[in-house]
């Protein structure tokens, strides 16, 4: 049974390390991703539209490639274990609900959808409703 959590915490450990803060962001190593980490993402609310225009515009470091995440990208981040359902990495950060770059087809992409990381679960809205924005960029 010790050699068993022995296991379980190296195991953990090594997934929380693919995740490193860095400055401004949260690099994800093992899906090459920088994440945005700064004060505007609990303070900045946008329309979906808005929202991608402010990725698209955002110049964060060296960097001008930034986008929206998808909900599977953000799937990768969630940890519903955590008071609020994100990795602890990351540093601003509000349990509140985020824009995906992911719209509902069944609704004529009228609607979005956003994580709500009060639970770490996805929902989807109309896109006209302001959310919190958080950036990405490949480092591919």
């Amino acid at each position: 049974m010790k050699s068993f959590f022995i296991l379980f915490f190296i195991v953990s450990l090594s997934f929380s390390q693919n995740l490193t803060k860095n400055g401004s962001y949260v690099i994800d190593k093992e899906n090459s991703l920088f994440w945005q980490d700064k004060p505007e993402n609990v303070k900045i609310r946008k329309s979906h539209e808005n929202a991608i225009k402010y990725c698209e515009n955002l110049r964060l470091g060296d960097y001008d490639n930034w986008t929206l995440p998808s909900v599977e990208q953000y799937e990768r981040i969630i940890n519903k274990e955590n008071e609020i359902a994100i990795k602890k990495q990351f540093k601003y950060i509000l349990p509140s609900d985020y824009w995906t770059s992911d719209t509902r087809w069944q609704s004529l992409h009228r609607y979005a959808y956003y994580v709500l990381f009060k639970s770490g679960s996805i929902y989807y809205n109309n896109k006209s409703h302001l959310k919190f924005v958080r950036c990405i960029r490949e480092t591919k």
